[in-house]
């Protein structure tokens, strides 16, 4: 059985052991600084003697160092193991805070967790809920943020499952036997097989970064460490630039974006208003036939009961078109020229490949009889 040398010191980045068994898919090691994948964490990355170990995995009793290729090593081999340090480094800082994160949900709001995800850049924790107030994250947010300058301390301790199961946990404990029990000083205990920083301090920052609902449940994201400050300043520069583009402070973007919208939403009525004008001056010549300069949609209020028209519009290198007939005009149409849509009662429509110039010709031909 592989001794695990990432409980006793966490922030061991390199260490020599024994191979105890070759397998296809990589290595079992004697003891390994390597922590396997498990409760939302993946598991670690780096080197032993020099090849890349791509994940850490449980497979069976055993703690398997997947590689590519394992060709070159041998059972009782002594090698060298090198951490890929700031990736792990990264997820002890997440899985602290998702602790914090949890535990302040729980003690401030009563509402539980029920399933967290942690990666490199942010982290996720799924809670108990179907809504979720603004004010209540904020308020977990601010408590989070002050409890990281507090710089509280982060510790780990094994008991027995009994002793575990009196200290009222917000969490179901999921294993048999001993317990190991991870504690942040004020902030909350529960049972977890996890890595965490020392102190809450070296998380440095906390940030809420939004919430979906899922299954019933909110889940909200969150950025911590240097990825949150990055996240920031590109925020940031991002209104920056946009309170550049529309000529306004950052924090009136959204203000100049709704004007803006507005504007869009005013001109495209009149757009409308203007071509379905010109539509209805292109009926009103008689034209059975007609190659329009404005779109098809434009000419849809137009078409009566006993009306009879075929509007063809180029756009994006095909021909749209749009009838105001009876079925049995419409598969003659059809048949004739090609066309691709369909439509009901006295209104069909699509597009057709050819020039409006050479489909009109031939409509024509249909429609004139």
């Amino acid at each position: 059985m592989t001794t695990q040398a990432y409980y006793d010191d966490p922030y061991r980045r390199e260490d020599e052991a024994i191979v105890t068994a070759v397998l296809p898919e990589g290595l079992v090691l004697d003891s390994t600084i390597f922590y396997p994948e498990g409760g939302g964490q993946r598991g670690d990355r780096g080197l032993v003697d020099g090849h890349e170990v791509l994940d850490t995995k449980h497979i069976g009793q055993d703690i398997v160092h997947i590689m590519d290729d394992t060709s070159s090593f041998s059972v009782g081999q002594r090698v060298h193991l090198s951490l890929d340090w700031p990736a792990r480094y990264r997820l002890m800082q997440a899985h602290t805070a998702q602790h914090m994160i949890a535990g302040l949900f729980h003690s401030m709001a009563g509402i539980g967790t029920v399933a967290i995800h942690l990666a490199d850049d942010l982290l996720t924790v799924e809670l108990e809920c179907a809504q979720l107030p603004l004010e209540t994250i904020y308020s977990v947010e601010d408590r989070l943020n002050r409890e990281i300058l507090a710089s509280r301390t982060v510790s780990a301790r094994t008991v027995a499952h009994e002793e575990a199961e009196r200290l009222g946990l917000r969490r179901s404990i999921k294993v048999q036997g001993p317990v190991r029990l991870v504690t942040i000083e004020g902030v909350d205990i529960i049972a977890c097989g996890g890595l965490h920083v020392a102190r809450t301090d070296e998380i440095g920052t906390i940030s809420y970064a939004g919430s979906e609902k899922l299954r019933g449940h909110v889940r909200t994201i969150w950025h911590y460490g240097e990825n949150a400050v990055a996240l920031r300043r590109s925020e940031h520069e991002t209104l920056a630039r946009a309170g550049q583009v529309l000529s306004c402070p950052p924090l009136d973007v959204a203000d100049a974006a709704l004007a803006l919208q507005q504007q869009a939403k005013d001109l495209s009525c009149q757009l409308r208003a203007k071509d379905e004008l010109i539509a209805s001056l292109m009926l009103e010549r008689g034209d059975k036939v007609i190659i329009s300069p404005v779109p098809t949609a434009a000419y849809q209020k137009l078409c009566r009961p006993d009306g009879v028209f075929l509007v063809l519009w180029e756009s994006g290198g095909r021909t749209n078109w749009l009838l105001n007939g009876e079925e049995g005009l419409f598969k003659a149409l059809r048949d004739k020229c090609a066309l691709k849509g369909g439509g009901r009662g006295r209104l069909y429509q699509g597009s057709a490949q050819c020039g409006a110039q050479e489909l009109a010709l031939k409509a024509r031909s249909v429609i004139d009889g």
